[in-house]
């Protein structure tokens, strides 16, 4: 307490010695120290200067309330740097409790969302163990914080992962790459190895999506990309433009998407139909228009 109330009014040398005072309590037993005088850690660290931060992220190895203790670091050392190293002791300390993870260490690493973190994120992502809750907050951060460059990983996603994950994922590189992502993300399904996934329900979310997120981003049309998925050699592109053109009851497409009336692959699941194939869906589609 001593050490904090002198701080500011000390020279340079004994400044240094202060700090140091300041920095020796805080690196030892922390949850403890934060119970003892009256002065508290967050306190602390705006005057214990680089050897308190220092000791601040020696304390982020072993506390319980990682998100609590990283927002004190950050309000007085939000550098690049820092996050950095931040980021790689979480990942540190995800790795060793998978897929249980504190809600407290959840927190810390979605407020971090450095590229550190990334290998973590994407792992726990694809493990079927990991909380689907916890999967979804990890997506919605790696799309925040790679962007674009995200796009590989959302796309494996969707071509690799079943169920909801996949469809999900779908939505994501809409998210990070808008109107163009209708494509990459059409194109990313596989031909096949579709189980229990009712391919009329989810493409009609999907395409539900792509309509309410377009205008959000300024987009007024996206016909040229459906026009484009039509054309595809590759059946789920062709399914999605037909679905999302009758979704967005896009006339100018009507013709184009007539002329898939012969198309006879053949889709997994759809409704309740059986023998369901890409033909019967352009001839549904034409006619409502």
């Amino acid at each position: 307490d001593a050490a904090f109330f002198l701080q500011p009014y000390a020279g340079p040398a004994e400044k240094e010695k202060l700090e140091g005072i300041m920095s020796e309590w805080m690196s030892t037993e922390q949850d403890l120290r934060t119970k003892l005088g009256s002065t508290t850690v967050g306190q602390l660290v705006p005057r214990a200067g680089a050897k308190g931060l220092d000791s601040m992220k020696l304390w982020l190895k072993e506390t319980k309330k990682p998100a609590t203790v990283q927002r004190g670091i950050l309000e007085h050392g939000d550098t690049p740097e820092d996050k950095a190293a931040l980021a790689t002791i979480l990942a540190e300390r995800a790795e060793a409790s998978h897929p249980k993870l504190s809600n407290e260490l959840e927190v810390a690493i979605l407020e971090n969302h450095h590229s550190n973190l990334a290998p973590y994120m994407e792992k726990a992502i694809k493990d079927p163990k990991t909380p689907n809750k916890v999967k979804d907050g990890f997506m919605d951060a790696l799309a925040k914080g790679k962007g674009v460059k995200a796009t590989p990983f959302f796309a494996d996603l969707v071509r690799t992962q079943t169920g909801l994950l996949r469809w999900v994922a779908a939505q994501r590189l809409i998210e990070i790459r808008g109107k163009s992502g209708i494509l990459v993300a059409a194109n990313a399904f596989p031909l096949e190895g579709y189980l229990d996934e009712d391919w009329k329900e989810e493409s009609e979310i999907l395409c539900n999506f792509f309509s309410t997120e377009m205008p959000k981003l300024g987009v007024d049309s996206i016909s040229p990309e459906l026009h484009q998925a039509l054309q595809s050699e590759r059946w789920p592109a062709r399914v999605i433009g037909l679905q999302c053109i009758g979704i967005t009851a896009d006339k100018s497409l009507k013709d184009a998407a007539a002329a898939l009336s012969s198309d006879k692959a053949p889709l997994p699941q759809w409704g309740d139909e059986e023998k369901f194939t890409v033909g019967n869906l352009a001839t549904q589609v034409a006619e409502k228009l």
